[in-house]
């Protein structure tokens, strides 16, 4: 049962943490080039 259950956190840590990695490679770079310099974030 402990088996499983840390091959399951394993399993959603790296989802989790290549999700994470795909956005901030390769979508929030293209959100930043894409706003305009004179925009605010608030």
């Amino acid at each position: 049962m402990y088996a499983t259950i840390l091959l399951l956190h394993i399993l959603g840590a790296t989802i989790w943490t290549g999700r994470h990695l795909v956005l901030a490679v390769t979508i929030l770079p293209r959100f930043l080039r894409a706003r305009s310099p004179g925009t605010s974030c608030r």
